[in-house]
């Protein structure tokens, strides 16, 4: 053993890779930390179409909202497909005009740009670069998705689209992440917290209204789109998109998500049966793990890898 971890530990390219999938751990740490159902450091902001949203300033005066609901006749695999699909952002994410995915280094990794259009404020176009992972944790119960804006020099192979038009500008996100748990076949709990400069000379009070705005509206239109699903691919593109990618959502997520949801039930039971309040209060880390990708190696994420 002890031959081997020096082995991997001078090999440069293994190192790296190890350094990634710590850091990327303590990001998920972070994330399950910020997206926990405790709102203890948080200031309520709105509540609407059954989300609530709140916002709090860190140490660096960053604005973060976070926004958390119960979808009802929704199931993981609908409110999934939305935030994977980046490319169909403009069918349903507010003031969305177009997007479409860069890069995929890994079979959970990606590079996406959008744009928006900001309706009833003084600015140009405004667009994202994103480069973002998928977090199979669905033995523990959830999915995540983890993403950040990024920089053309980490990217010098792809191209990054110019910014047009008038007062045009590159928003910067310093974080994205959001949770989805699935609580039965046809409800799911998602949450999702970020911090989004849009580089605007606007008063801070005005920005942190057109922020938590849009913010709030993410959940109603995912919401919305996601039960077009169900009325099959002429009226949803992302029913289509499910159906021509059903080696990954039906063969491969769907059997996880009921195993996940079965797990859950043999948990309550097992809770309100127990004879011992330790047995009822038994909690561990989160088993979720990833081998980070780099172009062309197909990286993996935990339960078996993200399929293609």
């Amino acid at each position: 053993m002890g031959a081997l971890q020096r082995s991997l530990r001078g090999d440069p390219d293994t190192t790296q890779r190890l350094q990634t999938v710590r850091a990327r751990y303590r990001e998920c740490l972070e994330a399950l930390r910020l997206l926990g159902q405790s709102s203890d450091g948080w200031a309520f902001a709105e509540e609407a179409h059954g989300a609530t949203t709140h916002y709090r300033h860190d140490a660096a005066g960053r604005l973060w909202l976070r926004t958390e609901g119960v979808m009802k006749d929704i199931g993981c695999l609908e409110c999934i497909a939305l935030w994977k699909e980046v490319d169909l952002f403009d069918r349903w994410f507010p003031l969305c005009q177009g997007a479409r995915a860069l890069a995929a280094p890994g079979r959970v990794e990606l590079l996406a740009w959008f744009e928006l259009a900001v309706q009833g404020l003084p600015l140009g176009k405004r667009d994202a670069v994103l480069q973002g992972y998928g977090v199979d944790a669905l033995s523990d119960g959830f999915m995540m998705v983890i993403g950040r804006s990024a920089a053309q020099s980490d990217w010098p192979q792809v191209p990054f689209p110019p910014l047009e038009g008038f007062g045009a500008a590159r928003m910067h996100v310093a974080g994205l992440q959001v949770l989805v748990q699935p609580l039965s076949d046809r409800s799911v709990r998602c949450c999702y917290c970020c911090h989004i400069d849009i580089r605007a000379p606007l008063p801070r009070p005005m920005l942190r209204l057109a922020t938590q705005h849009v913010v709030g509206r993410i959940f109603h239109a995912l919401q919305q789109e996601a039960r077009k699903i169900r009325r099959g691919a002429e009226h949803s593109a992302h029913a289509a998109r499910i159906e021509r990618d059903a080696h990954v959502y039906l063969e491969w997520m769907l059997p996880r998500v009921d195993a996940a949801l079965d797990l859950d039930a043999l948990r309550a039971a097992l809770r309100s049966s127990a004879s011992t309040p330790a047995l009822g209060a038994k909690t561990r880390q989160p088993s979720f793990c990833f081998s980070p990708a780099r172009p062309g190696d197909g990286g993996s994420a935990a339960g078996g890898g993200w399929p293609h």
